[in-house]
């Protein structure tokens, strides 16, 4: 019988949680997920507030732009209108339009800067959105906008064209 009793594995303790247990268990899990959720949305305002930041200073500067030295090209389309704003001495310009449609599916607008030789050059992409009446692109480029002597606007598959292959919309020449 003593070497019945010596082989025994000792009985195993049994965990009882009380209730201040479980409380404190659940007021734990509550914060923990109620932090995770506070982390996500703060994330999620310091992407707008880039955004917004990022969209003021693009207003920020067209409304500089009109109050300088700024050359004002109006633009006409079917069913849109708009204006290029152009400060050949700062090399800024702006493409404003209003009542643009958005192009088909995955493709975008592509801005071409054409230069006297008839040459093109990619300036932008965009999209305009559906929220607003109005969209601004602003045209960038290596060399300075006294170079060129106009614009087009083409409907070009996303991420844009090496040279222009859709649809023209727009032709400008200052």
């Amino acid at each position: 019988m003593t070497r019945l009793n010596e082989k025994k594995a000792p009985p195993r303790p049994r965990t009882i949680w009380s209730f201040r247990q479980i409380a404190f268990g659940l007021v734990a899990l509550s914060l923990l997920a109620t932090n995770l959720l506070a982390f996500m949305q703060i994330r999620d305002l310091r992407q707008q507030h880039q955004q917004l930041a990022a969209e003021i200073e693009k207003q920020h500067t067209i409304l500089g732009m009109l109050a300088a030295n700024t050359e004002i090209h109006p633009v006409n389309g079917d069913g849109f209108s708009g204006n290029l704003l152009l400060d050949r001495e700062k090399n800024l310009a702006y493409l404003l339009t209003w009542n643009l449609p958005p192009p088909p599916g995955d493709q975008v607008y592509q801005i071409w800067l054409i230069d006297p030789n008839g040459d093109e050059t990619a300036a932008a992409l965009f999209r305009p959105e559906f929220d607003r009446p109005f969209s601004s692109a602003a045209l960038s480029t290596s060399r300075t906008f006294v170079e060129f002597v106009g614009i087009k606007v083409t409907i070009e598959p996303a991420g844009g064209s090496e040279k222009p292959t859709g649809e023209q919309i727009l032709n400008l020449v200052y």
